[in-house]
């Protein structure tokens, strides 16, 4: 599929032909340094200098492969990268390492792979090219539209999920902070990958400060602390 993907890009690209690329930007200069500073907190390094590449952070991955924290050390590099969006610009895909990728293998159900297969027929048929000055304005509706699926997937999940935690209420189980916030901590059950959150106003053995430089919450009084990747009841 991605050699596919990777071709499909190469060749239209050599034809000069319109057709939406697949990018995914670098991540920014300040998300790494955040990432990093979480990684170095649980006894992890992200390689490559100011300018890790996409090796780099499948090495953190790898590393973190059997650790009862490795969802969250995965989710926090998911949320150090840029979300991939369809132009007609290429500017390569970061995350699979590409300097040519679109979109080719699925157009029953995605947009951006049926235009490709038009402009690769009218390649092979030896049609004339028709510059559109729309393409970018396309890629930039098929972007929104796809995360709008995204949201929507994402909302039916969470309703499932409360469903089936709604007989369990009052139960006790393990879980890992997934997140802090200066409102509460994100819990993630372990096994059942269901996530919650616990109000800071619901930790009421201290006072809790957030420190969001190192994703914790230390007690005022107690010194003890939350943070993200701890094993916690709740």
């Amino acid at each position: 599929m991605l050699m596919a993907n990777q071709s499909s890009a190469k060749f239209l690209g050599k034809h000069k032909e319109d057709f939406l690329y697949r990018i995914h930007p670098k991540p920014t200069s300040e998300k790494i340094e955040v990432t990093r500073q979480f990684l170095s907190a649980v006894g992890l390094t992200l390689e490559g200098g100011n300018e890790p590449e996409s090796r780099d952070f499948a090495k953190v991955l790898k590393n973190a492969r059997g650790r009862d924290d490795e969802n969250i050390i995965k989710t926090v590099v998911l949320r150090t990268m840029k979300q991939a969006v369809y132009t007609p610009s290429n500017e390569g895909h970061f995350g699979l390492a590409f300097d040519d990728y679109t979109h080719f293998t699925s157009p029953i159900r995605r947009y951006p792979d049926l235009l490709v297969h038009r402009a690769i027929k009218r390649v092979l048929n030896n049609q004339s090219r028709s510059p559109s000055n729309k393409m970018s304005e396309i890629g930039s509706h098929l972007s929104m539209t796809e995360r709008r699926a995204d949201d929507a997937t994402r909302d039916v999940e969470q309703w499932l999920k409360c469903e089936y935690m709604r007989d369990k209420v009052g139960q006790e189980f393990s879980g890992v902070i997934s997140g802090v916030a200066g409102f509460g901590l994100f819990v993630e059950l372990s096994e059942i990958f269901v996530e919650g959150m616990v109000s800071v106003r619901d930790l009421k053995d201290d006072y809790y400060v957030y420190d969001e430089t190192h994703h914790q919450m230390t007690g005022e009084r107690g010194g003890k602390i939350f943070r993200l990747g701890d094993v916690v009841e709740v």
